[in-house]
């Protein structure tokens, strides 16, 4: 288990602009291969909102870096990528995966599908104000799991609001995004994040 910046980001044996980067951590295939190493599980890489909490006084440092507020279930984080022009870190990604299964080393990658980065409502005072990102502003009571009132987010998992797995169209956004990463991204196989909370009815 491995995150793809803590990876690179300090090594000397990588030129700078790539570590930290999909392209630093294929540069380190063969290294992984002399240590006998068969697979590797990257920490969650799907698009986050994580960029704002790197320019936010308030925030800490452990506030972006693991990964696990996913907002788009389609994408490589772009802030692991070396380029970020568009498409860029999609390329990047693929390569990655190239060299490591080409050194004979599975790919598999941390997923996060119980929650999204548009969390719950994050005051303990105001639980009527939440974040509209993405799903909740598409159709929040497909993508979310509510209270039987309809009027807030229903968290069982303490990480803002669980994801409606019960509901099939967002079923059928996890299984598309589980066979885009492996038919067209190659990877090999996932660890999902609190996987219990998926199976809630």
């Amino acid at each position: 288990e491995v995150h793809v910046r803590g990876f690179t980001m300090n090594d000397n044996s990588i030129p700078a602009a790539y570590r930290g980067t999909y392209r630093g951590a294929g540069m380190k295939a063969a290294y992984l291969k002399s240590l006998g190493v068969t697979a590797v599980e990257f920490l969650p890489v799907q698009e986050t909102q994580n960029d704002t909490n790197d320019v936010l006084p308030e925030s800490t440092a452990d506030d972006n870096y693991w990964g696990y507020s996913t907002l788009n279930y389609f994408s490589p984080d772009r802030r692991y990528a070396a380029d970020r022009s568009a498409g860029g870190p999609t390329r990047e990604f693929k390569a990655m995966v190239k060299a490591l299964h080409d050194q004979g080393i599975k790919v598999m990658i941390d997923v996060v599908y119980n929650h999204t980065g548009e969390g719950g409502s994050w005051s303990s005072t105001d639980n009527t104000t939440y974040n509209v990102l993405s799903f909740r502003g598409l159709d929040n009571p497909t993508y979310y799991t509510l209270t039987s009132d309809l009027q807030h987010t229903w968290d069982n998992t303490g990480v803002g609001g669980n994801y409606n797995t019960h509901n099939p169209i967002a079923q059928n956004l996890i299984v598309d995004s589980l066979a885009y990463w492996r038919d067209t991204l190659g990877i090999d196989g996932f660890r999902f994040d609190l996987a219990v909370a998926l199976g809630n009815s």
